[in-house]
């Protein structure tokens, strides 16, 4: 009896190391899967919020390049509908149309003025060939604004000279707005944020003058809006 219950409690302890074992064996693949699913989980929401991130954020190059096309259009819209007005046989009440292309002038040879302290402010703090395109760009707003506040509000005044006056200071400011476009978006690491707020301003800038003239334009001469 004394030999069959030795056997019995060796046998009984051999079942309960087994019995151990076997549990931490489970814990421990339990451990491992649970870890690699957490893993899984925690890659998959790192990826959504990347992918949310770059779909919710537009890049600055797009930002610019969204800006100058608008006022591209702009540009061109207004244009086509001063002609437009200027090639009818008989412009209707010309004097409120030179009086409107002066004040839209002054008006905005007041804005150019700012843009051009802003941009004179940006020029120390690039260097190379940006500070070299900052300068140009300046100097041409500054002869832009100047020739713009030159303008005077002649009744007379020819179909050419009316489409010439207003016109090409706001298509010479965007030229000058898109050369720092240009600038920016290969080096957009080196551009100051200020600089890049600059031109979008610009741009947006572009945008709203063209439109606020077209919508005077129309008013007096009743002609229909290009689309």
């Amino acid at each position: 009896n004394a030999e069959y219950m030795g056997s019995v409690h060796i046998f009984s302890t051999s079942a309960t190391a087994a019995k151990r074992h076997f549990t931490k064996m489970v814990l421990r693949r339990t451990l491992v899967t649970a870890a690699a699913i957490l893993l899984c989980l925690t890659q998959i929401l790192e990826a959504g919020a990347a992918k949310r991130s770059t779909t919710a954020i537009p890049s600055t190059d797009n930002q610019l390049q969204e800006a100058l096309t608008r006022a591209q259009q702009a540009v061109s819209n207004v244009a086509n509908e001063v002609s437009q007005a200027l090639g009818l046989n008989n412009l209707p009440q010309p004097e409120t149309v030179a009086n409107q292309l002066h004040n839209q002038s002054l008006s905005f040879a007041h804005t150019v003025g700012e843009f051009v302290g802003q941009l004179q402010n940006e020029v120390s703090s690039h260097q190379g060939e940006f500070s070299g395109v900052l300068q140009s760009v300046a100097a041409k707003w500054n002869e832009t604004a100047t020739n713009l506040q030159a303008e005077n509000p002649e009744v007379t005044r020819t179909a050419q000279e009316l489409q010439t006056s207003f016109n090409s200071g706001l298509q010479s400011f965007f030229d000058e707005a898109k050369k720092i476009v240009n600038a920016i978006v290969p080096n957009a690491q080196t551009a100051s944020d200020n600089l890049q707020q600059i031109a979008r301003t610009a741009l947006d800038r572009v945008q709203e003058t063209a439109n606020e003239f077209r919508t005077s334009l129309q008013s007096t001469t009743q002609i229909q809006p290009t689309q």
